[in-house]
């Protein structure tokens, strides 16, 4: 999934105030995940067991590599482009054709695309692997799937091996969804409402159609 952005998209402190556009990338169903378990069951401030996991299967670096790429060809072609930020970008070898500043306007549509080689898609590899991070939608903690595929809840939202406690919120999804997570949120909590409602005898609460 990509998107533009009136925006310089980063953490480089370093960054110049200015006018930016960013051609963002995002990987919607990584293979690799990660994980958060406690570990204590009596002391609330005990530190998490957490794992992002970002990257751990080679194909999730070669879809975002992918992405890169075809952020720069859209970028360039753009009619606001006006060259790119270096910090924004690997740190090709010299003399590579992806080298950063080669452009200060716009190129035609039917412009010829980088050629990259070996060596640009290591260092490509090696700023992804720097660079990457969440986009805030991280979900999936608490799925609803069998426990003995690490499930946390049943399809009644009830926590596997606990009694009176339910979780109703994005932490349920069992994978990845392709979209910004709002409209999942509200069609769980809308789920979550006619569930507790059947199970209370709470008559006349529906979900929408």
């Amino acid at each position: 999934m990509m998107a533009t952005l009136a925006a310089y998209v980063g953490f480089d402190p370093e960054v110049p105030r200015g006018k930016y556009f960013n051609v963002a990338y995002f990987s919607t169903h990584p293979l690799a995940t990660g994980h958060v378990h406690t570990t204590s069951g009596t002391d609330l401030y005990a530190p998490l067991d957490f794992f992002p996991g970002f990257l751990e299967e080679r194909a999730d670096l070669a879809v975002l590599a992918w992405g890169y790429k075809r952020a720069c060809e859209v970028a360039r072609r753009m009619k606001y482009f006006r060259g790119e930020l270096a910090v924004g970008h690997p740190k090709f070898p010299a003399g590579s054709a992806a080298a950063i500043g080669k452009e200060t306007m716009p190129v035609p549509i039917d412009a010829p695309q980088i050629v990259y080689t070996e060596e640009d898609d290591m260092a490509i590899d090696e700023y992804l692997k720097l660079t990457v991070a969440t986009c805030w939608h991280s979900i999936g903690t608490c799925g609803m799937k069998p426990r003995e595929q690490n499930g946390v809840v049943d399809s009644k939202l009830n926590v596997y091996g606990t009694q009176n406690l339910k979780v109703a919120d994005c932490s349920i999804t069992p994978a990845n969804v392709s979209a910004n997570t709002y409209s999942a949120a509200i069609a769980i909590g809308e789920k979550a409402a006619v569930i507790i409602a059947d199970e209370l005898g709470i008559m006349g609460v529906t979900a929408r159609s």
